[in-house]
């Protein structure tokens, strides 16, 4: 069976987390690389109800630690659970798929915030690589807890200290302590659990070979360049290789596509809050209201294909990543209600850096009025300086992942990293086995000749096996496609016939083969 590339891949088990990973589980089998997709039970269950494609990508799951019945929406109760039950899940995992599977795991692949599996892939000698499914900035906010530590902007348990503005970089969004990811997700106890999880997300990139971020260098430039090591390779949508998005725990709605084809190009608000906001009756009520006094038609509700709809004026969005970047992709200007977490930095980005959105101001009692609901919309649909930004933005982000842009590179380069590691790990043990066969070639003859195999017969044996020794340096470093090892694997053929090597001593062989090898990987890498 021929060997495939085999990488491991763990989301973290929320929907905007999944659903680019998967994405981009998706392109490394369109790439040929054999991927396993490991959600928790519940989340499984959830995401093959959806899910058709099958070939290279096995989806498989592993226990959280809580009950079915138990509320997940507890991210305190959850972290907690994950880390004391998961990393034995997955060693057990990897060991069974590492005795079963002709293809071994050779790299794990997880979401920066599962960053305990780092250290299950560094116990089992496998490769590391991380993804942030996030903004950038978010993550910049992560790297740089210390200096938020050390500024006095949060204690050691990351809780805000003050409220004064922050910014990572002058050129990067600013950001109020208490709107930083960890700090507003829930009370006290639960920003010091979310704290530490994002603790351990910053180490699991510091193991980590590659630190893959959905995002552009268009989109967050300053944030790339405070963090070079970032690599951005997004965005990850499927609309952009003319697929269906993957990873839904819903089944999607596309009936409202069809009632979309009967309303007037750029008359329609579209609404989405993402799968974690919760409205009181109050702001519910105002919300109504007010959509129904900007007299325009609306649709609440969520199908990947609603914001490529030529009807869409405009998005009325939570701020998730995922919704912020299909918004930025379809050209579609922004109304930002942030909810927690990481949506008030992309609030901010398209706000304050971008500018192809406007925010709601709440009333000194957090409501957002029905009043405030229908100017905000009115002066963002009757000024076109949004949707000309938006559409700008659209372009310079969607030219990055095309050929020759920075987030296909990136992704291309990733790709070519696994295969060249398989590539090099294969080497060695042909390498090797090739060397042995040789240094074993007294015990072999002795084998051969009990059986009546002739000793020139095993000398072509030998031959073929030392070949390989000899000349696999400078054709694996250089590549098939370069004409130059010929030339070298020719001379070196040639060289090992005069030197009457099959008469040589061993260690005089050894000795001999040793600098070859050397000397032809040299020229040839020169070759390049």
């Amino acid at each position: 069976m021929e060997h495939t590339t085999h990488v491991i891949v763990i989301p973290y088990p929320a929907q905007g987390h999944v659903i680019p990973l998967m994405e981009l589980a998706q392109q490394l089998v369109q790439n040929g690389v054999k991927v396993t997709f490991i959600n928790t039970e519940v989340n499984h269950k959830l995401v093959t109800a959806t899910w058709s494609e099958k070939g290279l990508m096995q989806m498989v799951s592993i226990p959280d630690g809580l009950e079915p019945w138990e509320d997940r929406s507890d991210l305190a109760k959850l972290a907690e659970s994950i880390v004391q039950i998961m990393p034995g899940k997955l060693e057990e995992l990897i060991n069974k798929i590492n005795k079963d599977d002709d293809n071994k795991a050779t790299c794990v692949l997880a979401d920066n915030c599962m960053g305990w599996s780092m250290h299950v892939a560094e116990k089992m000698g496998i490769r590391r690589a991380t993804f942030w499914p996030a903004s950038a900035a978010t993550l910049a906010s992560f790297l740089s807890f210390q200096k938020l530590i050390d500024d006095g902007v949060i204690d050691d348990c990351g809780v805000p200290l003050n409220d004064k503005m922050i910014h990572l970089s002058p050129s990067m969004p600013p950001i109020k302590p208490s709107n930083l990811t960890w700090a507003c997700i829930g009370d006290l106890a639960t920003t010091k659990i979310i704290f530490e999880v994002s603790t351990e997300a910053v180490k699991a990139a510091t193991m980590a070979e590659w630190i893959l971020c959905n995002s552009s260098d268009h989109l967050e430039p300053a944030a790339f360049t405070l963090f070079p090591q970032l690599s951005p390779i997004g965005p990850l949508l499927a609309s952009n290789r003319l697929a269906e998005q993957a990873g839904h725990f819903w089944q999607e709605d596309s009936t409202c596509l069809t009632w979309l084809d009967t309303q007037a190009p750029g008359s329609v608000i579209y609404i989405a809050f993402g799968s974690f906001t919760i409205f009181d009756q109050t702001q519910f009520e105002e919300l109504a209201i007010g959509l129904e006094l900007t007299n325009r038609p609306f649709l609440w509700g969520w199908s990947g294909q609603v914001l490529a709809h030529p009807s869409v004026a405009c998005f009325l969005s939570h701020c998730g990543w995922n919704s912020t970047l299909e918004g930025v992709n379809n050209g579609v200007p922004f109304v930002c209600w942030p909810y927690f977490a990481d949506q008030f930095h992309n609030e901010s980005y398209i706000c304050d850096i971008w500018k192809n959105g406007l925010a709601f101001n709440k009333n000194k009692e957090g409501i957002i009025t029905q009043g405030e609901i229908e100017n905000k919309v009115n002066m963002l649909l009757s000024d076109g300086t949004f949707k000309e930004k938006a559409q700008t933005l659209k372009e310079t982000v969607t030219s990055s992942i095309r050929k020759g842009g920075s987030s296909k590179e990136n992704l291309t380069a990733f790709i070519e990293w696994i295969y060249e590691k398989e590539k090099v790990f294969s080497f060695v043990g042909l390498w090797g086995k090739s060397f042995g066969f040789y240094m074993n070639m007294a015990t072999w003859e002795e084998r051969f000749a009990d059986i009546g195999l002739e000793k020139q017969t095993l000398s072509s044996l030998c031959h073929v096996s030392w070949k390989w020794f000899i000349w696999g340096p400078p054709f694996y470093i250089c590549g098939p496609r370069n004409p130059l090892v010929y030339a070298h694997l020719a001379r070196s053929i040639a060289g090992l016939y005069c030197s009457g090597f099959w008469k040589a001593t061993k260690p005089d062989f050894f000795h001999y083969a040793a600098n070859s090898m050397v000397n032809n990987t040299r020229e040839a890498t020169k070759s390049l």
